[in-house]
């Protein structure tokens, strides 16, 4: 089963239509599934993406071939492309650090991300979203290092 978590219904609703992922009511967050998917739509910020990921994942417990993989938008620094897909080796939330492995050759550019508890306006010096590290934290009790990925697409250059 590939775990798909995304905090905004528009960063879902490209793969809801590409993987014919049908509504499914059997949590209180939006949730979309099919046979080999499951995509839930978090809400944003790190309490609302900690409190639904942990219900998905207390109500569907992960096998050990299973995946979870965060797809959401991010602000960059001007660096970085609008549209640029990112692929997260390290995610930092104040003084904390979480290390998703990639084990898996990519065409993705690697990078750091920061989680911040608003939008920001000021510029940072990597990439920022507002619910990773949560998602992390949640999935971790669920998924080994290696099963998790953190993809961001750069959406502004610090201008929400």
């Amino acid at each position: 089963m590939i775990y798909i978590i995304t905090a905004l219904d528009a960063e879902a609703r490209a793969l809801v239509d590409y993987y014919h992922l049908k509504r499914d009511s059997s949590l209180p967050y939006t949730l979309y599934t099919n046979e080999q998917m499951v995509l839930l739509v978090s809400g944003m910020g790190k309490t609302n993406a900690l409190m639904a990921v942990s219900a998905l994942l207390g109500w569907r417990i992960p096998e050990y071939t299973d995946i979870l993989i965060n797809i959401g938008i991010c602000g960059a620094p001007e660096e970085y492309r609008i549209s640029e897909a990112l692929l997260i080796h390290q995610i930092r939330d104040g003084d904390r650090r979480y290390y998703p492995d990639i084990l898996y050759t990519h065409p993705l550019r690697e990078c750091s991300l920061s989680c911040a508890d608003e939008a920001q306006s000021a510029v940072h010096d990597s990439p920022v979203d507002m619910e990773s590290s949560a998602i992390f934290q949640a999935s971790s009790r669920f998924f080994k290092l290696h099963q998790m990925a953190f993809i961001k697409i750069v959406s502004d250059h610090f201008a929400p």
